[in-house]
């Protein structure tokens, strides 16, 4: 693993279009998306789009980033905000393999070893499954709360 300057960072309004953009390209090529069509899968209201948003709004996003470049983004990390939970972590393919990934899911209290649950199935995922991570599939947590759990799950 060679040296690289990361520092993470907030995710900023800035970075917003970038983190749409790769997180809706990134995913379309997970299996968990096969079968959706692309016009669906883009909807700005009715597909993954509208979700990835509904989440940015919500949950806390970390930056990997060049720290002479704070504009220049390594990868990101959207999680919880409730605990052990990733919704979607992304690093740039000329990026991997210098440990961003395990520093972004460090820098937010995240652990690959405490029954990590993710929303979102990539590549990053399946990696981290083969090489042991107690990780736990639940797409669920990336679903709007609606009156009706709020008021029947207690």
């Amino acid at each position: 693993m060679s040296s690289l300057p990361i520092e993470i960072r907030s995710g900023q309004p800035s970075d917003v279009p970038f983190i749409i953009k790769s997180w809706l390209k990134g995913y379309r090529l997970s299996r968990k998306t096969q079968g959706i069509d692309n016009e669906t899968y883009y909807s700005p209201t009715k597909g993954h789009r509208a979700i990835v948003v509904r989440l940015l709004g919500t949950a806390p996003v970390a930056v990997a980033t060049n720290p002479e470049r704070l504009d220049q983004i390594y990868g990101f990390l959207c999680h919880g905000p409730m605990a052990q939970v990733a919704h979607y972590i992304y690093v740039k393919r000329a990026f991997q393999g210098f440990g961003i990934a395990h520093m972004l899911l460090e820098e937010t209290g995240l652990s690959l070893a405490d029954d990590l649950e993710v929303t979102h199935w990539n590549d990053v995922t399946d990696r981290a499954l083969r090489e042991g991570a107690p990780l736990r599939y639940n797409p669920y947590l990336a679903m709007e709360t609606t009156w009706a759990t709020e008021t029947h799950t207690k």
